[in-house]
């Protein structure tokens, strides 16, 4: 049966982590791992993404580095009277979308 702990046997020590270097973060990258694990993990196609993809995931806020340079974050405020919506921006970035995703789905290998 476990014992409780009383609350002066506790401490709040800080956990001090090791600092982290530009070679912990590329050894994560896909590229660096996935070909040593391949038999151990699911099965991956690297694919490049269409520049207006990418402006895409831009719009959202959604940030892929260039170059390995991350992008700072923005954060755009627009009052009630500056937000419009329209069915023509939209149509564009739909089949722009509909093209890039019929190209990479399942059975479709170049």
């Amino acid at each position: 049966m476990p014992v409780p702990i009383s609350q002066t046997d506790q401490t709040c020590d800080e956990v001090q982590l090791p600092k982290l270097t530009r070679e912990d973060i590329m050894r994560c990258s896909f590229s660096s791992w996935y070909n040593k694990l391949r038999s151990n993990t699911f099965k991956s196609r690297v694919i490049s993404l269409p520049d207006a993809f990418v402006d895409y995931l831009n719009a959202d806020s959604i940030f892929l580095p260039s170059d390995g340079q991350p992008q700072p974050a923005t954060i755009e405020e627009l009052d009630d009277d500056e937000t419009s919506f329209s069915d023509d921006d939209q149509t564009d970035d739909q089949a722009s979308c509909k093209d890039f995703c019929h190209s990479i789905k399942p059975g479709r290998h170049d």
